[in-house]
This record gives C-alpha cells, structure tokens and sequence, in this order.
C-alpha cells in the first residue's frame, strides 16, 4: 500500500503532504497565485480534457494554437471540469495536483454567479493556462492576467510555456 500526500498550496502558502509526494496548487482569477510553486508541466504534449463542449474546444484551441500543446476532449486522466460550483469571489479556479515537477492532474471549477459577465469560455481557457503549469498571473490585462480582461495570450505567457513544452 503506498500512502500518498496531498497539500494545496495557493495565493503565496506552500507546504506538503505527509510524504511530500503529491501537492497539489489552487490558483484563481481574483487571486494572486504564487510564483514559490516548482515549475511543473504534464509529461506529454497531448492531455486529455474530460469534457467535450464546443467552449472547452473553443478554449483548448487557443493554447494550442500558440503553445503547441494539444488536447484530446472526452477522455478520462488529465484536465478535469470539475463542474460549477458557488465560491466567493472567485469566477474560476484550477486544483493542479503534481509529483516533483510532474502535473497529474488538475480539475477547473467554474463559478455560475459569474457566467453572465465572464463567458465560460474565457475562463476556462484562463484555467487551462494553470493547468498547464502557469502558477501565477501576467501582468497586463490579456487571458492570463488576474482579472483576464481580454481573451488575448501574451507574448510573455506564449514564451514562458512554449519553453516549457519545448515547443
């Protein structure tokens, strides 16, 4: 039997599990996150998205455009939508678990308080940015800033993951 840790770690706390094996990090829109956590990505380029909705293609499609990263939509064992789910303050958020460097796996919650102002699609894609291992906000007001103001991706953000995936 191998016991596994878990620790969430978000909006500038670290720590670890019992055994330090597994983190996991928290990050949100309205939030900060922190720039302590390790530099972590998935293992491969291909990561699976467990929903298949034309807004989390419309979303995945955006990253993988300009990262090179890819996604298979339906499949079990990656990205997670873990669904809506009500949280002050927050229009969306990512729970990313990982092994050393190693993402395995992230679930996204979105907030339906918000989904009138902030179409899912946008944030989903914002979370997908965390979930591929960008543990904090850009500056500015493109996709990846704290309040992701435009569905634009930055030339800093496209950088700082394009070296992550070697791409």
């Amino acid at each position: 039997m191998v016991l596994i840790g878990l620790s969430l770690v978000g909006c500038g706390q670290a720590g670890t599990g019992s055994g330090g094996t597994v983190q996991a990090a928290e990050n949100h829109v309205s939030h900060a996150s922190s720039r302590e956590l390790p530099e972590m990505r998935w293992a491969r380029k291909t990561i699976p998205v467990s929903v298949n909705r034309a807004w989390a293609r419309h979303a995945g499609n955006a990253w993988s455009r300009k990262v090179g990263v890819k996604f298979a939509y339906g499949k079990r064992g990656g990205i997670v939508f873990g669904g809506y789910k009500q949280r002050s303050g927050k229009v969306g958020w990512a729970v990313t678990k990982f092994i050393g460097k190693e993402i395995i796996s992230c679930t996204i919650y979105i907030n339906p308080t918000y989904l009138s102002r902030k179409p899912i699609e946008k944030t989903f894609a914002h979370e997908l940015g965390h979930c591929l291992g960008m543990n904090y906000h850009a500056k500015g007001n493109g996709l990846m800033s704290r309040f992701a103001k435009t569905g634009r991706i930055s030339k800093s953000t496209i950088k700082y993951l394009r070296n992550k995936y070697g791409h």
